[in-house]
């Protein structure tokens, strides 16, 4: 006898998401002062790796959320230092998990003489020894990472001011970025971000800045794309801003993410959150439009995409001695109201991280300072899903069949379901099934060559997503051995 424990699905619908926030958690207060970057990583368990960078000791550090547990275990060191920032939004390291599962730390370290270094595990918890990709006798910096379904690597990172883009494919390479403004006074690359999607091509932003004297300033925000096949394409601008930028916004990241044909850039520029897609490669990209209208500083843009196709943003801002944190969620071409996820006074907000987990959650990371001498901070979000149907079996004792809507196939025919309250694992009640004229549950009994499927056809209709779980388990082919064979699907 086969064993189906009651299900619920659960599904996102296309006009809107909703979402609930977890009370912060403190994950870091090992350092005086505050950390200088984060990132977040979401393994193939669905379990949550937070990393950081001490600014003391320049380490990194990372915490793992166990999914199983729901609880957060011992911080652990992947490093013992890496290379001192350019600035607050400076990105020393970066992770990532590849096609295969694999979580890939990137990281830069040295001074005179640098290098650019990976280390990588498979289970969240043991690491492989370092590997040094490349080095350098000059300044390395705003280090990111990416991968592709083919299992091709991508890092961007700046080389003396100048864009690089190291690539793995079977080994690495490194090249080029072309950047020239042609004929212009010498350029900087201030800061970069890159992604990659399943079609094997990475996307490349990144801020371009230069002053002509005696007055002429010029801040854009370009792109580029880059094939395995076909090598780089021509650069757009996505923004050309001919003003001068406060001195700390110079190396505040722009952030890009791939969604399929889909490309979507956030930055800052003049303390304003600026936002812009592009539906054909980069070839060209939407109007600019501004998603905050404070002139606070140390906005410091984040971005990330679900599986479902949704786009997170956060940001934060900072007025005096007052510091919030904001979200914002792109569904449907529709940005979601802005919500805030903390206000507090008397500290300053930095080194924000935003992931989003297989079911489609967003986690949120960020450090404040001087509360707690530089502590980093865990949000996870929680999608208000609409549940759109859960099991009613007949409960009447003479009905041995399970309720409408079910769809009821096997052989040898006539195949006998029901419904009991036994429960091997959860739920409220049981769908189970047994052979030709046998409705006592607790014989267990088999036909020959049996087979026996029950089907609910659950509509999708105005839904984007949707899961279904349950418990599936089946006894021992004898009858008599006492029952083991259980396992979650979903």
């Amino acid at each position: 006898m086969g064993l189906v424990a009651v299900f619920v699905a659960f599904l996102i619908p296309t006009f809107g998401f909703a979402v609930s926030w977890s009370s912060g958690s403190q994950l870091n207060t090992l350092s005086t002062d505050p950390t200088s970057y984060s990132q977040i990583v979401v393994d193939k368990d669905n379990n949550y790796l937070v990393f950081w960078r001490d600014n003391s000791s320049g380490a990194i550090y990372y915490k793992r959320f166990n999914w199983l547990t729901q609880s957060f275990e011992t911080t652990q060191m992947v490093t013992t230092s890496s290379a001192t920032p350019w600035g607050q939004m400076d990105s020393v390291f970066d992770c990532l998990r590849d096609r295969e599962g694999v979580v890939r730390l990137f990281w830069l370290e040295g001074t005179a003489t640098m290098s650019l270094n990976q280390r990588t595990t498979t289970d969240g918890v043991n690491w492989q020894p370092r590997e040094i990709i490349r080095s350098f006798s000059g300044d390395l910096a705003h280090l990111s990472a990416a991968s592709d379904r083919a299992g091709n690597l991508y890092l961007a990172y700046t080389e003396d001011e100048d864009l690089k883009l190291s690539v793995y494919g079977g080994s690495w390479t490194t090249t080029d970025v072309p950047d020239s403004l042609g004929g212009l006074y010498p350029y900087k690359v201030k800061s970069t971000d890159i992604s990659a999607d399943e079609t094997g091509t990475a996307s490349i932003v990144w801020r371009y800045y230069y002053f002509e004297p005696p007055s002429t300033y010029n801040a854009r925000i370009r792109h580029i794309r880059y094939t395995f096949s076909s090598g780089f394409s021509s650069i757009t601008d996505i923004e050309n801003f001919s003003s001068s930028l406060p001195a700390d916004e110079e190396y505040v990241a722009p952030n890009v993410v791939r969604d399929r044909s889909k490309i979507y850039a956030a930055w800052e520029t003049n303390r304003v959150v600026y936002f812009a897609q592009s539906f054909n490669n980069g070839t060209t990209w939407t109007p600019l439009q501004a998603l905050s209208s404070s002139s606070a500083g140390f906005l410091k843009p984040r971005l990330a995409v679900d599986r479902a196709g949704r786009l997170h943003l956060l940001w934060t801002e900072m007025s005096g001695s007052s510091a919030s944190l904001y979200y914002r969620s792109f569904w449907n071409n529709k940005w979601s109201a802005r919500e805030t996820l903390v206000s507090e006074s008397g500290v300053y907000n930095s080194s924000l991280g935003l992931a989003a987990d297989r079911n489609a959650n967003p986690l949120v990371a960020w450090s404040k300072a001087p509360s707690g001498g530089g502590s980093l901070f865990f949000l996870r979000g929680i999608d208000e899903r609409f549940e759109i149907y859960k099991t009613s079996f007949d409960t009447t004792p003479t009905v041995t069949q399970p309720g409408s809507g079910w769809q009821i196939s096997g052989e040898p025919t006539p195949t006998t379901w029901g419904e009991s309250d036994y429960k091997q694992r959860t739920g409220l009640l049981s769908l189970w099934c047994a052979g030709t004229n046998n409705p006592n549950f607790n014989e267990h009994r088999y036909q020959p060559d049996m087979g026996a499927r029950a089907r609910y056809l659950v509509d999708m209709s105005g839904f984007a997503d949707g899961d279904v779980s349950f418990w599936y388990h089946i006894p021992s082919a004898d009858g008599k051995t006492p029952p083991a064979n259980s396992r979650q699907c979903s």
